[in-house]
Order: structure tokens, then sequence, then C-alpha cells
């Protein structure tokens, strides 16, 4: 699931504890006949019920998450340069290859756990990149050339993708056959500067990032949904506990 869909399913939870928010103000609507308040009493019980059930399954998923973060981290390390900003998470197999010095790719994790890609082309210039796959496209955002994350040194040319463009270059690259991968460096203007096969081992090194970090970011975004569900409960507890009040009021 992208972070998009992630937040828009958190949208959803968010508006509808919005709704239950504005529900809690007054009890129940004392012109209702005794039936309907009861089946309204259900329906908050029934809610509270499937709501329980659905946090025990994210939660579980949530465990099972950690466990495999757990085990792929065995294959990477945290990397602190003080010549850089703030320091990564890298695979293993790409220990001492970075910064790229000639045509290449590879992928880190941020500090604030983002997906980086990082590149680089000897002998022309470039700002955005499409991996082409027979599992599908996808193509970074457009770095422009500032000398920050997109610079030129020695006749080569290094950028750094990150965001939603590049998560979606990340997946393919994943989800593609060893050794299919063929990246393009583009210009501007879409002019394909050059072209590179990614090697086997790149590839693999730049998937199993990718599945980190995306495992990382799913439990995440779970956990927030829990916390959400579980403030969902307290509201619907709390109209289920005015409404009662409410009816014994009346009697």
């Amino acid at each position: 699931m992208s972070r998009r869909h992630r937040y828009l399913s958190l949208v959803s939870i968010a508006t509808l504890l919005a709704a239950l928010t504005a529900g809690c103000s007054g009890g129940q609507d004392q012109k209702n006949p005794p039936s309907e308040h009861k089946n309204w009493i259900l329906s908050l019980a029934d809610s509270i019920t499937d709501t329980q059930t659905e946090i025990t399954s994210i939660q579980t998923r949530i465990d099972s998450l950690h466990s495999a973060v757990g085990d792929m981290l065995q294959g990477f390390r945290h990397i602190n340069n003080p010549r850089e900003v703030e320091g990564y998470t890298l695979a293993n197999s790409l220990a001492g290859q970075l910064p790229l010095t000639a045509t290449g790719l590879a992928a880190r994790i941020t500090e604030g756990e983002g997906f980086e890609l990082l590149s680089a082309l000897s002998g022309n210039t470039y700002c955005q990149l499409r991996a082409v796959t027979p599992a599908g496209s996808a193509t970074t955002a457009v770095v422009p050339y500032d000398q920050a994350l997109n610079y030129r040194h020695a006749g080569y040319n290094t950028v750094a993708f990150s965001g939603a463009a590049a998560d979606s270059v990340g997946r393919v690259i994943a989800l593609a056959p060893e050794g299919k991968v063929k990246i393009e460096f583009l210009q501007p203007s879409g002019y394909v500067a050059s072209t590179l096969t990614l090697p086997a081992a790149r590839q693999k090194a730049i998937a199993e990032t990718w599945r980190l970090y995306d495992a990382q970011s799913t439990a995440e975004h779970l956990e927030l949904k829990v916390k959400m569900l579980n403030r969902k409960i307290s509201l619907l507890r709390m109209r289920l506990d005015n409404g009662d009040a409410g009816n014994k009021t009346d009697r």
C-alpha cells in the first residue's frame, strides 16, 4: 500500500472519529421509541466489538512486521559519517561503496526512515531516473541541478532521489526478475542521456532496502491506525454510556 493510500485510510478513520465526537454531546433522542433506542444501543455495542476484533487483527500483523524487520536488519548496518548531515541504514553488501564515483545506482534508508535512491552517471548529466522492468516501470521526480541533491564533480553527475516517486521505483525494482532491470538517466527534456542494466547483486541490495523500508513504514502506519481505532472505541463507549444514562432518566 502506498503512503498516499495509507494516509487516505487514516483520514477516513479521522473523519469517522470527528462524527462520533459530535454525536457524544447528548444522549439518545427522547422522541425515539424504546425499541429504536435498544437497537441503537446494540449497534454501538456491536461496533465496539467489531473494532476490538479489527485492532486484534492489526496488532497481529504489526507483531509479524516487527519480527520481519528484526530479521531483515541482520543484513544492514547503521552508518554515521561525520562528513554527512545525518546517518543512514545501508545494506551490508553496499558498505564501502558510497558515495558512488561511477555510473550506478544504490539505495539507503535515511535517519527519518525514508527510502532514498543514490545514483551517478559518468560523462553526462541528468535529473531524473526511470526503472524499466518486466514487472512494469516507474519514474522518480525531477531533481534540478543545485549542487546539493544534484551535483557534478570530476566528470560525473550524482543525484539523490526520495519521496513517493522514488518509493515506486524501489518497489518496481524489488518486484522485477533478477537481472531484468534497466535504468534510464533522463534529462529535463525527457531525453535518455544513458542507460544501465542493473547488476543482479545491486538489484538485490536495492530490493532488500526497499522491503525493509516498506515493512517499517507499514508497521508505523498500522500503529497509528490502532491508536485511532482505540480512540474510536472510547468515543463509542461514551455515546453508549450517555445513551444508557438518558434512557434510565426517562424511566
